[in-house]
C-alpha cells in the first residue's frame, strides 16, 4: 500500500493515522458490535459480519504497512499489499449487504420510509472508498500519489465508526456534523498540515480529492432525510435487495 521507503524512515506519520484508525474502530464499533458479539446478543446475516472483519481488517493493514516498512520487512511489505485488493471487494460486497439489512432492521422497527435514508450515505461511501483504492492500486508505481489516495480511501471507511463514537459521548451536540464531518474529515486537513510541514507544499492528490470529499458528506449532511433522499434509498434497496 505504501511505497516511499524513505518517507516512512524520517517519520511515523502514516503510523500515527492507523493507530488513530484502529482506536477509533475499536471504540467506535465497541457498543454496536464488539460487546454485542461478545454477550452473544448481536444476530445479523453473513454479510454484516464479512463487512465488519474486512472494514477492521483494511484498518489493520493501513496501520501495518508503514510499520513493515520502518522495519524493512519489504517483501512481507509487498505480500501484504496484495490482500489490499480482495479485501476492498469484500469491504464493498459486505458493505451493501450491511446497508441492506440496516434498511430492514429499521422498517421492521417502525422507522417507515425513514428507514431508506441510511442506505444512501452507506453505498456512496464504499463506492468512493471502492474508487480510492483502485485509483491507488493503479498508481502503485507512482508512491507519493498512492499512498495519499489510500489515506483518503481510508477517511471514508472510517466515517462510520466516527458517527458511533455518539454512542459513547451521547453529550456531544449535532452527532452528525461534529463527529460524522469534522471530526472525521479532520484527518484530511491533518494529512494536508503535514504535507506543508515535511514536503513544504500540499499535494495534489489531497488539494484536489481532500475538498471534494468534504463536499459531498456535507452534502449527505445537508440532504439526509429529504424526500429526494429517501427515494433515492428506496431504489438502491430495491436494486440490492
Amino acid at each position: 500500500m505504501y511505497g516511499s521507503v524513505r518517507e516512512h524512515r524520517r517519520n511515523g506519520f502514516y503510523i500515527l493515522l492507523g493507530l488513530i484508525g484502529v482506536t477509533v474502530a475499536v471504540t467506535g464499533f465497541s457498543t454496536t458490535y464488539f460487546f454485542p458479539m461478545a454477550e452473544g446478543s448481536f444476530r445479523a446475516p453473513l454479510t454484516v459480519h464479512l463487512h465488519g472483519i474486512a472494514a477492521f481488517g483494511w484498518i489493520v493493514l493501513f496501520l501495518l504497512q508503514p510499520a513493515l516498512i520502518r522495519l524493512n520487512a519489504f517483501p512481507i511489505h509487498k505480500l501484504a499489499g496484495i490482500a489490499a485488493i480482495p479485501i476492498a471487494g469484500a469491504v464493498l460486497i459486505g458493505g451493501a449487504g450491511t446497508g441492506v439489512f440496516a434498511v430492514n432492521r429499521d422498517l421492521a422497527n417502525g422507522l417507515g420510509d425513514f428507514a431508506y435514508a441510511s442506505i444512501v450515505g452507506t453505498v456512496a461511501g464504499l463506492l468512493i472508498f471502492f474508487g480510492l483504492v483502485t485509483a491507488g492500486i493503479l498508481n502503485r508505481h507512482r508512491p507519493e500519489v498512492h499512498k495519499r489516495l489510500m489515506v483518503l480511501a481510508t477517511i471514508i471507511l472510517l466515517w462510520p465508526a466516527w458517527f458511533r463514537l455518539r454512542h459513547i459521548f451521547p453529550a456531544i451536540p449535532n452527532p452528525e456534523v461534529t463527529l460524522a464531518l469534522l471530526a472525521a474529515d479532520s484527518l484530511i486537513l491533518l494529512a494536508m498540515v503535514r504535507d506543508k510541514l515535511v514536503e513544504g507544499r500540499i499535494h495534489p492528490v489531497y488539494l484536489w480529492i481532500g475538498p471534494a470529499i468534504v463536499a459531498e458528506q456535507t452534502l449527505e449532511v445537508i440532504l439526509f432525510g429529504s424526500p429526494g433522499w429517501i427515494e433515492a434509498g428506496k431504489a438502491i434497496h430495491s436494486l440490492l435487495s
